[in-house]
């Protein structure tokens, strides 16, 4: 959700020149990028690499989009494993592979969506520094008002 609020998708980058062919929704977009730009400044977000990738993002929220495309990747017969949380040998049928739809490795560290993974220590410290930044923020333009922490 970080990553909806602070950081554009591409169409919203899309340039000026599109105005003709996007209309009002592309104005609309713009305005949204700008404003999201200026909320960047003011929490003094620079980057986010953690959360600029959209793939694990995407994968979790279009999971039924792309059940088809991973099942159309399989090269020959494989194992299919829904919910793993463990090293990806896991699970082994002797020489058949297996492929993961979600898989949490707490050894590497790593959640993986349809082959799409995040590194979870990267995605914490991504978040962390942005809830100290917005609450930082509050704390110097709203005086008294509260923040409550949910992580």
């Amino acid at each position: 959700m970080i990553a909806v609020f602070l950081l554009p998708s591409r169409f919203s980058l899309a340039p000026h020149s599109f105005r003709r062919c996007f209309g009002q929704a592309h104005e609309q977009k713009m305005l949204e990028t700008r404003d999201r730009a200026e909320l960047r400044m003011a929490l003094g977000i620079t980057s986010l690499p953690a959360l600029k990738s959209r793939r694990v993002r995407n994968s979790i929220e279009h999971f039924d989009d792309r059940l088809d495309n991973f099942f159309s990747n399989a090269e020959g017969s494989s194992t299919i494993a829904e919910r793993i949380i463990g090293p990806i040998d896991t699970i082994t049928v002797g020489d058949i592979p297996v492929r993961y739809l979600r898989h949490l490795d707490l050894d590497d560290d790593t959640f993986t969506v349809l082959e799409d993974s995040v590194s979870l220590g990267d995605l914490t410290e991504a978040v962390d520094e942005v809830a100290r930044k917005a609450e930082a923020w509050l704390q110097s333009n709203m005086p008294g008002m509260q923040t409550v922490r949910w992580l």
